[in-house]
């Protein structure tokens, strides 16, 4: 059976029609789950058919996962997809150059409207953590006893001549 037929079919679903009934405007969202196996990616294959002209995000929660949503939308659709995969490590910079470059091309296909599909995992949404730089003492700081404070994140100064 061919992926135009399956999506077909869905859209016979009263389920479905009901659902294209409530789907929200442009910037609102809509969550949905329960849905068997591959039958996910057959909806998201289906809604970028019929909203040619939206952007559509799939959310995973693991890269295993968004790796499986991959290789069923690229069976189901011509629409192109992207993954935009999450961070490896913690702090400002990623070690991982690929990874870092993949991050960077997905971005650059967003922004340059190239993409209608878009496979992340719920960690690569967030921010990345904020790890505190180490702080220096200032230069003009006479100390014996100055040391970090780990608990309060700040330099304990009692001891010190400014």
């Amino acid at each position: 059976m061919s992926s135009e037929r399956i999506r077909e079919a869905l859209e016979r679903t009263p389920s479905v029609r009901e659902l294209w009934g409530r789907l929200p405007d442009r910037g609102s969202r809509l969550t949905l789950g329960g849905l068997p196996g591959s039958s996910p990616a057959v909806l998201v294959a289906w809604l970028a058919e019929r909203r040619p002209t939206q952007l559509i995000t799939v959310v995973t929660s693991t890269p295993t996962d968004a790796e499986r949503w991959i290789a069923d939308l690229a069976h189901l659709t011509t629409a192109p997809v992207g993954l935009y995969p999450q961070r490896e490590a913690l702090g400002e910079e990623e070690p991982h150059l690929e990874i870092a470059g993949e991050r960077v091309e997905t971005l650059e296909a967003l922004l340059n409207g190239e993409l209608r599909l878009l496979v992340t995992t719920a960690r690569a949404t967030l921010p990345p953590p904020s790890v505190p730089a180490a702080s220096p003492l200032p230069r003009d700081v006479s100390c014996r006893s100055a040391s970090w404070c780990r608990n309060w994140r700040r330099w304990d100064m009692r001891g010190c001549r400014w």
